[in-house]
C-alpha cells in the first residue's frame, strides 16, 4: 500500500537483527505516518505503544486494537506507568514492542529530548534497545497536515545497545 501511494522507503540494518529475540525499538517521531511504516516495515513483529487517544479514532482505532497496539496516557505518570508494565510483560513473554523516547511527534523533523520512563522501563524488562532513525517521513506527513505526499523514506536500524551497556548507563 505505501509504495501505491508512492513512497519509496529503503531499509538499512548495522546489524542484522535477531528474529528469535524480543527488543525494544526505538525511532525518532515525525510523523503520523510513524507507526504504520515501522509495522510495514519491522523485521520482526512488535506492538507500538501509542497515545490513548488514537483508540478512539474510528478506523484507526478499531486497526490499533486488533494488533494489540498499547495505549498510554502521557498526561499521567501513573498512567505512563501502566503502560510500561504491559510492555514488560509482552516483552516477558517473546513480543518486541515499539517505543518513540520523544514521547510525542517533534514539530520540526528535529530530535526532541527523550523522556525518562522510556530508559527506566528498558533497564527494567531485561530487553536490548534498537535505535531507529526515520528519514523523510516528516515530508510526506508534515505535523498538523492531513495530507500524504510521495516520498523518499529510509528507516536505518541500528545495531543494538547490548544489556551490560543499558545497565551501565545513567
Amino acid at each position: 500500500t505505501l509504495w501505491l501511494i508512492f513512497f519509496r522507503i529503503k531499509v538499512s540494518y548495522e546489524e542484522p537483527i535477531n528474529k528469535k529475540c524480543a527488543y525494544i525499538f526505538m525511532p525518532n517521531h515525525v510523523s503520523m505516518l510513524d507507526v504504520l511504516i515501522m509495522s510495514a516495515y519491522m523485521p520482526i513483529f512488535a506492538n507500538a505503544i501509542e497515545a490513548h487517544t488514537h483508540f478512539k479514532w474510528v478506523f484507526y482505532g478499531k486497526i490499533i486494537k486488533i494488533f494489540q497496539q498499547i495505549p498510554i496516557n502521557r498526561t499521567s505518570v501513573r498512567e505512563s506507568l501502566k503502560s510500561f508494565e504491559i510492555a514488560k510483560d509482552r516483552i516477558k513473554n517473546g513480543r518486541s514492542i515499539i517505543v518513540f523516547p520523544e514521547g510525542t511527534r517533534s514539530k520540526d523533523g528535529k530530535l526532541q529530548d527523550f523522556k525518562k520512563i522510556p530508559f527506566k522501563f528498558a533497564k527494567e524488562s531485561l530487553a536490548e534497545i534498537v535505535p531507529i532513525g526515520l528519514v523523510g517521513v516528516e515530508k510526506a506527513n508534515p505535523e498538523k497536515s492531513i495530507w500524504i505526499k510521495p516520498a523518499r523514506i529510509k528507516i536505518n536500524f541500528g545495531a543494538p545497545i547490548k544489556r551490560t551497556e543499558i545497565d551501565n548507563m545513567s
